[in-house]
């Protein structure tokens, strides 16, 4: 995407044979600001507490589980969130080799590489959320930034969390205010819901280019059937 967003130079130092992250000149790349990638409502650093550059948008694999019982060290129950929805006959069997939605972070399923194609898209493209916005200082996995590819939480944002879902703490803030580790930002689950400083919602993009404002409010079975891609329910976004 880099030099669609009057980043070539940029693009151009980067060897993605190998990973983004890179030192040239002496510079690391992902340390470096994309304007394009930040919400301008956004009044979080442009550089995360990793010391990278952040981003406020993310992939979506849909209503696809990442973890029931989350980070040893930072343990969140998902079922709560999980089960209504992965029980679902058109629902079920999804997990990062096979993902609900357009996108996944781990796309290995055996010895075949999961991608999405537009054909897969059998919801239709106007009726699949892509990408989402999320914010760096609420999940752990963010902090890694656009730059650093391994494992800065890029299709593993989910629909099975509801929007805006507060999880912008420590474990330690989240402990002593009396809240489990699914209110905190290193969980490997909560933390993966799509969330702005909007008030009320967030911006979603859909898979046909189009941009909507998607309330916190959404019913959620709205939201997942949006987060699908194959679900076969229709849906109108609201």
């Amino acid at each position: 995407m880099l030099p669609y967003v009057e980043q070539q130079a940029l693009y151009d130092i980067v060897d993605f044979r190998t990973q983004t992250d890179q030192t040239v000149n002496g510079v690391r790349t992902a340390t470096r600001v994309v304007a394009g990638f930040r919400c301008p409502s956004s009044g979080e650093e442009p550089q995360t507490p990793w010391g990278v550059a952040g981003d406020n948008y993310g992939a979506s694999c849909g209503p696809t589980p990442e973890s029931w019982t989350g980070n040893p060290s930072c343990a969140c129950d998902a079922a709560q969130f999980y089960r209504p929805y992965a029980d679902h006959a058109e629902l079920t069997g999804y997990y990062n080799g096979n993902p609900a939605g357009p996108f996944t972070r781990n796309p290995a399923s055996g010895d075949t590489l999961w991608a999405c194609t537009m054909a897969k898209v059998k919801d239709g493209l106007t009726n699949t959320i892509f990408f989402g916005e999320r914010l760096v200082l609420c999940s752990d996995h963010a902090h890694n930034g656009w730059g650093v590819i391994a494992n800065n939480g890029e299709g593993m944002l989910s629909t099975l969390i509801p929007i805006n879902y507060d999880t912008c703490r420590s474990l330690e803030q989240a402990t002593a205010a009396g809240l489990d580790g699914c209110r905190a930002r290193c969980n490997w689950n909560t933390e993966f819901g799509f969330r702005s400083e909007h008030p009320g919602g967030a911006n979603f993009l859909m898979g046909d280019g189009s941009v909507h404002f998607l309330s916190q409010t959404i019913d959620m079975w709205t939201y997942q059937w949006l987060g699908a891609m194959n679900d076969k329910q229709p849906v109108q976004i609201p």
